[in-house]
């Protein structure tokens, strides 16, 4: 799911050993090696359907409203598709009895609630009052309810920041790379940006696609952190691209 963003186009990549269908929103978007479906697919009916002729082995599910300031306007919108339809998948799932291996794109984003926070090992303690945080609290919640509950390998990755030449441009580093260029071709306008005094894990997105299909190839499902071994000030990256 999500087939056409950014760390869908490594997992594309990593995954060539398997068969690829994706399920996408944009019909001008053709790939030569995934078969793909066009649907919304907060339409439960044909989302199963879709599924029950695929029935796959595996599902990568990255789909997702991904700006933080869209889900802040759209809270409901959010909890839809970062969080319910999560709940759906994992539901077609288990009533249709498959074996299905789940993988859900969760977010370090449901951590961000606590100012300063070391985040460890089957970590639990989540928090945030942002609409962003809080539907992917539920999807990540609901995937943890189904594998212990029922026994399915379903599995969280918690994705800490991840960067790619392929990364939209309204994200923190890019708006300031693109602040670089408008400044020295003559356009002395200030750039606005949140704190500076936090952190940022940051990995390329594709060792986030060698991640998954790593996580995917284990029997059973579980939790797992996506992310380096070491964070950096937001301050010092920003400081290094201006310098």
């Amino acid at each position: 799911t999500g087939c056409d963003g950014m760390i869908a186009h490594y997992v594309k990549e990593r995954f060539n050993d398997y068969n690829l269908y994706g399920i996408s929103r944009s019909e001008h978007i053709k790939e030569p090696n995934v078969t793909k479906f066009y649907f919304d697919m907060n339409n439960a009916v044909e989302l199963e359907h879709t599924m029950s002729i695929i029935k796959p082995d595996v599902i990568v599910h990255l789909a997702s409203i991904s700006s933080s300031h869209y889900a802040f306007k759209h809270p409901l919108e959010t909890l839809q598709c970062n969080g319910l339809l999560t709940a759906t998948l994992c539901d077609i799932i288990h009533i249709n009895g498959w074996k299905t291996k789940l993988f859900n794109a969760s977010s370090s984003e449901i951590y961000k609630g606590h100012i300063d926070y070391i985040v460890t090992e089957d970590d639990h303690n989540m928090y945030h009052l942002h609409p962003y945080s809080i539907a992917k609290i539920m999807g990540h919640s609901i995937v943890d309810f189904y594998r212990n509950t029922y026994g399915l390998p379903f599995s969280n990755g918690i994705i800490f920041t991840t960067e790619s030449p392929l990364k939209k441009p309204a994200f923190l580093l890019n708006k300031v790379s693109a602040h670089i260029k408008e400044w020295n071709a003559g356009n002395k306008t200030p750039l606005q940006v949140g704190r500076l005094d936090s952190h940022r894990n940051i990995l390329h997105a594709s060792d986030v696609a060698t991640a998954i299909h790593t996580i995917v190839s284990q029997k059973n499902g579980d939790t797992y952190l996506v992310c380096n071994s070491e964070s950096h000030k937001v301050y010092d990256l920003v400081v290094k691209l201006y310098s």
